[in-house]
């Protein structure tokens, strides 16, 4: 999405080890301005960002470690700064490297802002 503008990815599934929520991934990807559409009759996700992805704050309230990698790669790429906070701990993406302290992470502006 980041890249191209537009992916398309099948719905997820074929194991047993329990939930696996998609929350976060589309969370953060909708912040940062895709839009999602769940093609039924195909089984497939439509993601767009047709005029690229777009920094913001993001409030995120699970700890999800491959959400929060998705998000981070995706902000790289995308215009203006993406400012990402974790609730309840448990994220590494949101913690300083330095202290087991939660701290705020701000990601880098990748993209300058035109």
């Amino acid at each position: 999405v980041a890249r191209f503008g537009h992916a398309v990815l099948p719905k997820p599934g074929g194991d047993k080890i329990g939930r696996r929520r998609l929350d976060t991934h589309f969370y953060g990807l909708q912040k940062l301005g895709a839009a999602f559409e769940y093609v039924t009759e195909e089984g497939l996700y439509r993601i767009s960002a047709p005029d690229g992805l777009k920094g913001d704050y993001m409030l995120l309230d699970e700890a999800s470690i491959t959400g929060t990698a998705n998000i981070v790669m995706a902000a790289v790429l995308a215009k203006g700064t993406t400012k990402n906070e974790c609730q309840d701990g448990g994220d590494r993406f949101c913690h300083h490297p330095a202290s087991e302290e939660r701290h705020d992470r701000i990601l880098p502006q990748a993209v300058p802002e035109s």
